[in-house]
């Protein structure tokens, strides 16, 4: 119901510790305890307002991208301990972006995508240490028009909240997320997922003719392997990095794109989180 793909629980909002007839010796009140159902931190109160925590952003790197073109924007945060549920809501303005996919390595993040809104919801009894600069969620973005300037993708509204595993809130949570801005010389590269579990696609863009070498290294600097080294026309490209036929372990590594173009030449090292 957090996020709206259903309006009830099955059960009922509220549920009753007395489940039979219940008289009363007298007139007057009479206290039945009850509980609300699937929202333990009480924020459904019919006919009262929740109790909002602000959670500050924080502006991470900017992104360059192509009209066009999908690339991977990542929702970041600061280190949480014991992080029991979050729900993260946002807006964002549709006639410039659209939302092809989002993933997490969050087990069972529940989400939907509506006019210009996205809502996320998660949530793990046994709780979940987040570390600093942990990804909590990958949205695969396109952009569908010409952006002039570096510009922020997504305002994060005041009914996100996140909470430990007794349902506290955390006051204390900085988001951290991306500006973008259209690169200007035509060039574009970006994995997507990242961080993944078993494979992930580096997807480029060529604005012209050119030679491209892609390598993938790890954190030592040594080259795993060399996964493209080709003439490629003007175009966008996607190459397929699969854990199992590099036998790649859980860890960091970096991708290296070596274009030499017609005109002019393009250099750009990213990196890939391979976690289980």
């Amino acid at each position: 119901r957090t996020v709206g793909t259903i309006s009830s629980y099955g059960a009922g909002d509220w549920k009753f510790d007395i489940i039979t007839n219940l008289t009363a010796p007298y007139a007057g009140l009479v206290n039945i305890q009850g509980m609300c159902v699937g929202d333990i931190n009480g924020s459904y109160i019919p006919n009262f307002a929740k109790s909002i925590a602000y959670l500050p952003t924080i502006t991470d790197n900017t992104l360059q991208i192509q009209k066009g073109v999908s690339f991977n924007y990542d929702v970041k945060s600061e280190a949480i301990s014991n992080l029991g549920a979050m729900t993260l809501m946002m807006n964002y303005n549709e006639s410039l972006f659209e939302i092809e996919n989002i993933t997490s390595n969050l087990t069972d993040v529940k989400y939907q995508v509506n006019n210009g809104e996205v809502a996320i919801a998660w949530a793990d009894m046994s709780g979940k240490t987040i570390e600093n600069d942990a990804v909590l969620v990958s949205l695969q973005l396109k952009a569908k028009q010409t952006i002039s300037s570096e510009t922020n993708v997504f305002n994060v509204l005041n009914t996100t909240e996140f909470a430990d595993v007794s349902a506290s809130t955390l006051d204390n949570v900085n988001l951290k997320l991306s500006n973008v801005v259209m690169s200007s010389d035509g060039f574009s590269v970006g994995a997507y997922p990242n961080p993944f579990a078993n494979s992930t696609d580096i997807t480029y863009t060529l604005p012209e003719n050119s030679t491209v070498k892609i390598t993938l290294t790890n954190m030592l600097g040594q080259t795993i392997a060399v996964i493209a080294n080709d003439v490629k026309a003007a175009g966008s490209y996607k190459v397929n990095v699969n854990k199992s036929d590099l036998n790649m372990t859980d860890g960091i590594y970096f991708y290296t794109i070596d274009v030499k173009g017609t005109s002019t030449s393009y250099v750009r090292t990213n990196k890939l989180v391979l976690e289980k």
